[in-house]
């Protein structure tokens, strides 16, 4: 299951998954979420399931190509 930790989103992943995938977190958000699933687990009395993060990341030889790296693929959305 996935999304942001909303009240309703924890509330379904401490009755039924068997793991929980947040989008594109700041360091704060993926904590505060992960805070918030605790929170639902423990009151559901169910064990803590994984927790992952889908993000992206881009690389290039040096700082110029990853900067052009990035330019097409603006250019594309």
């Amino acid at each position: 299951m996935g999304g942001n930790a909303r009240p309703r989103s924890c509330a379904l992943a401490a009755q039924f998954a068997d793991e929980y995938n947040t989008v594109y977190p700041t360091v704060s958000d993926a904590r505060q979420r992960r805070k918030q699933l605790l929170a639902a687990y423990e009151s559901g009395g169910r064990e803590p399931i994984p927790f992952s993060i889908m993000t992206a990341v881009m690389a290039g030889a040096d700082e110029n190509d990853v900067r052009d790296r990035l330019t097409r693929v603006a250019r594309v959305r």
